[in-house]
């Protein structure tokens, strides 16, 4: 949600450049350290 409110709410180009650039690690981290939970624990 973070990546596609950076790219798609209304600001100047170079704010977004600076919002894309604090977003993609935190992006980044959260999809390195996702996993897919276990069906037979979860409810």
């Amino acid at each position: 949600m973070m990546g596609l409110w950076a790219m798609r709410r209304p600001m100047p180009d170079w704010k977004r450049n600076i919002v894309k650039r604090i977003t993609l690690p935190v992006v980044k981290y959260l999809i390195k350290h996702d996993h897919v939970p276990d069906p037979k624990v979860a409810p």
